[in-house]
């Protein structure tokens, strides 16, 4: 089977969206399938490349950040590179990654009667208002193209029974009869570890350092641990805009010796180690 696969983000970019796309474009290719992918450029990367069995195409346009008139460019781009792609390779089937990609490959459904899939990965209406990147204003207009996708498209995947259910608040009940439930998977085999023998106790958080994960909410907990166990021990995986703040803020809380930053990590055998090494994952 052909299919192209649409994403705001792939490699060399690290995040929970891009591992899980990353997981789901490499299985299918495994499985035997002619597998494309459409994301958004990085500097520093090729334009065209196959990676681990995955035809990657990206856009010229980045514009992750940056004004309203850049992101409808960018999306414009990707439409007509999704429109030229089933022109030529015939998808059997278009699966998008996020709302904004569904917008892209609406024409193509349209133009060609190729079925579209939609797996959504949250929004920002279901953050704390003060963490919002966006305004209000910004998010309701947004939320109306969203629900537009939503509506055109013919399947929604959710990645738990919660997001179906804010799903049907926020986009309509309309949406019940086409969401289909699929967690995201993890690769067991790959991510199996030996129970942990000795050594001090170790948490280990791998992920985004933003107030969105709960991070000062972490370190507080673990402060109120570490005060009780002080041999304990904290290890924070990842990187984000907030990490000198939350470095300051370990200071802060006599915890110095006790949290360790290291940063993103990419190499999976490395995060086994780290896994490997702990007593609890949070």
């Amino acid at each position: 089977m052909k299919i192209l696969l649409v994403s705001s983000s792939f490699y060399p970019k690290i995040d929970g969206s891009t591992r899980c796309v990353y997981d789901h474009a490499r299985k299918l290719a495994q499985r035997g399938n002619d597998v494309y992918l459409v994301t958004r450029g990085i500097a520093g990367s090729k334009q065209e490349e196959t990676f681990e069995g995955i035809h990657v195409r990206r856009s010229s346009y980045s514009f992750r950040e940056g004004t309203l008139l850049n992101k409808v460019r960018l999306m414009f781009e990707q439409m007509m590179m999704i429109i030229s792609l089933q022109r030529r390779e015939r998808f059997s089937v278009i699966h998008v990654h996020g709302l904004a990609a569904g917008l892209a490959a609406l024409p193509s459904r349209y133009m060609f009667g190729v079925p579209l899939i939609v797996t959504t990965h949250g929004t920002e209406l279901l953050w704390p208002r003060n963490l919002w990147w966006k305004t209000h204003r910004e998010i309701l207009f947004i939320t109306i193209f969203e629900r537009y996708v939503l509506n055109h498209c013919d399947i929604v995947i959710a990645q738990s029974q919660g997001v179906r259910d804010y799903m049907l608040r926020i986009y309509g009940p309309q949406l019940k009869d086409k969401i289909r439930i699929v967690h995201t998977g993890v690769d067991q085999e790959k991510f199996w570890v030996p129970p942990k023998q000795g050594g001090a106790p170790q948490v280990l958080f791998v992920g985004a350092l933003s107030e969105i994960k709960g991070v000062t909410c972490l370190l507080n907990a673990f402060a109120a641990a570490h005060s009780k166990v002080p041999e304990m021990r904290l290890v924070l995986v990842g990187s984000g805009p907030r990490a000198q703040e939350y470095k300051k803020y370990v200071e802060d809380l006599n915890l110095d010796g006790a949290v360790q930053f290291k940063g993103p990590v990419r190499d999976d055998a490395r995060l086994l180690e780290l896994y490997g090494s702990s007593d609890i994952v949070v």
